[in-house]
């Protein structure tokens, strides 16, 4: 709650709890740390498609945990066994918040669909739309190509892809499992500079912002599933049902084979989480 504000300060009640930091050092259950880890995710996909803008700056410092005595649990909870306390978050900081309207906004959906879908194409034409619209293709060349080629990338990254997806973009299996963040991202930007595209200011700055979501949601240790959080809001409608319950089951079966990620990777390699742009090395072309 906000106390009291001007243009320069801005004077807010005392945030309840421990810092996600300090959190992760304690000893919680399970049931407690996985309470978090659903409501930091839920609480990421809400902003971006419902609330329209998102944090950033929300690494675990600024996000602050509280948790309370649970109401007094029915047989069926008792029976389950699932009587556990009762979680709340606050996200302190906002000082530095991007604003997703118009242009962005409907880039972050139409790129999350494309990825919940398996469309690379999708995600590519998302991705070179933006740029169309911020006016930074004016001497760009075969555009087609490289949002095809964009689209097989950033996909390989959000999943544990089949060869027809990785290999495009890839040699080798072990070069695909091998990748890390900045070698994804440093791949985006070679291939929009060799097609004369210059990089969205926007998009990199909300690539920024997930990757500190992204990474505080890691700290927890069960992977991030952006899709999985994303799918009620994306699919809202009963039309949708058929396309949610496919969404669900193939997450379902992530989860089962791998319970603690159901992802390809954890924040840290995954291509949505990004370094700072001074932290980004870029690779020099061997001769």
């Amino acid at each position: 709650k906000v106390l009291a504000s001007t243009e320069s300060v801005m004077i807010t009640e005392r945030a309840p709890g421990v810092s996600l930091a300090t959190f992760i050092k304690e000893n919680h259950s399970d049931d407690v740390r996985h309470k978090v880890f659903v409501s930091l995710l839920d609480s990421m996909a809400r902003m971006i498609l419902v609330n329209g803008f998102i944090h950033g700056d929300l690494h675990p410092g600024n996000i602050f945990v509280s948790l309370s005595a649970p109401p007094a649990p029915g047989a069926w909870r008792r029976w389950r066994g699932t009587a556990s306390q009762e979680v709340t978050l606050t996200l302190i900081d906002a000082g530095i918040a991007i604003e997703l309207k118009g242009r962005l906004s409907n880039f972050a959906r139409e790129a999350i669909v494309s990825a919940f879908r398996t469309d690379p194409k999708g995600l590519g034409r998302a991705v070179l739309h933006l740029h169309e619209q911020e006016g930074l293709t004016e001497f760009g060349t075969d555009l087609e190509n490289l949002s095809n080629k964009v689209g097989y990338l950033l996909l390989a990254g959000a999943f544990l892809s089949k060869k027809a997806i990785w290999s495009q973009m890839f040699d080798t299996y072990q070069q695909y499992r091998s990748s890390r963040v900045s070698e994804y991202f440093s791949r985006m930007l070679s291939l929009l500079s060799a097609h004369h595209v210059r990089v969205s200011p926007s998009l990199w700055s909300l690539m920024t912002a997930l990757a500190l979501i992204e990474g505080s949601v890691a700290e927890l240790g069960y992977g991030v599933n952006v899709l999985r959080a994303a799918t009620p809001y994306l699919f809202p409608g009963w039309k949708q049902l058929p396309e949610h319950f496919y969404g669900w089951l193939r997450f379902q079966v992530a989860d089962a084979i791998n319970p603690k990620r159901g992802v390809r990777r954890a924040a840290s390699s995954s291509p949505l989480a990004v370094a700072p742009p001074q932290q980004i090395p870029i690779e020099k072309k061997k001769k």
